[in-house]
């Protein structure tokens, strides 16, 4: 997951059926895991933004669009302000107000104190109406349900899967399992019973056809016994390794 976007302000359309909310964007490569208080200054970062983007360009004044930009706020504020302590004798007064869909410049003369008053008042009114919508929004969240969001994050619109629980053991698996442990407690490591270690067979001797001196009996007497533990020995080695 390259990044992570974050809905609000879920809106119900007209018709009941369909709504629209506003979605918000946090690369991985600027926060790589967002906690609550990036989601949160990211979700007022966005409702500041589109705050301005409305006051800038939604203000409508006798079917006029004006663009209340700063510098034009400042621009109409002191026009209104002179207009009034010099009762109209700083009259008439022109203003850019913005541009028409086709991008065409709107003007207007004020050439009455009445006039600039209502315009500059509703302009104030307007700013102040979009202000307080974004601080509304900003109040309304719910920001609990962001916090299980980040616990719980969707992935290409299906929920993180959770890791499946391993299988409890059957009946059959659960006592043959305490079979086992009571077989291990019976015989302790490392010791051999005289059951499980079978006797060693005698292995006879090889035959020659040839004629052979007969050897020394301390030699004939040894052999046998060499031979038999070296059969013992390798039963038990043999022994300790099955099991």
């Amino acid at each position: 997951m390259s990044r992570t976007v974050i809905g609000y302000g879920l809106t119900p359309e007209e018709d009941g059926e369909h709504a629209t909310w506003h979605e918000v964007v946090i690369y991985k490569k600027k926060i790589a895991n967002p906690n609550i208080d990036d989601v949160k200054d990211a979700v007022r970062n966005d409702i500041n933004a589109r705050t301005d983007e409305k006051i800038l360009t939604g203000f409508v004044w006798n079917g006029k669009p004006v663009y209340l930009s700063e510098e034009n706020q400042k621009n109409f504020s002191e026009a209104q302000r002179i207009a009034v302590m010099t009762e109209g004798q700083s009259l008439p007064v022109k203003f850019k107000l913005g541009e028409d869909a086709d991008g065409n410049p709107v003007y207007h003369t004020f050439t009455a104190v009445n006039s600039i008053n209502q315009f500059y008042l509703a302009a104030v009114a307007y700013i102040q109406e979009c202000l307080v919508d974004g601080w509304t929004q900003k109040d309304s969240i719910d920001w609990s349900e962001y916090e299980e969001a980040l616990e719980n994050p969707v992935i290409d619109g299906m929920p993180e899967p959770e890791p499946e629980p391993e299988p409890e053991p059957s009946g059959e698996e659960q006592e043959a399992g305490e079979a086992t442990e009571d077989a291990a407690e019976g015989f302790p490591e490392g010791e051999v019973t005289e059951e499980e270690t079978p006797e060693s067979e005698e292995t006879p001797e090889e035959t020659s056809d040839e004629p052979s001196e007969e050897a020394p009996e301390e030699t004939t007497e040894e052999e046998p016994q060499e031979e038999a533990s070296e059969h013992e020995a390798s039963d038990v080695q043999t022994e300790e390794v099955t099991e």
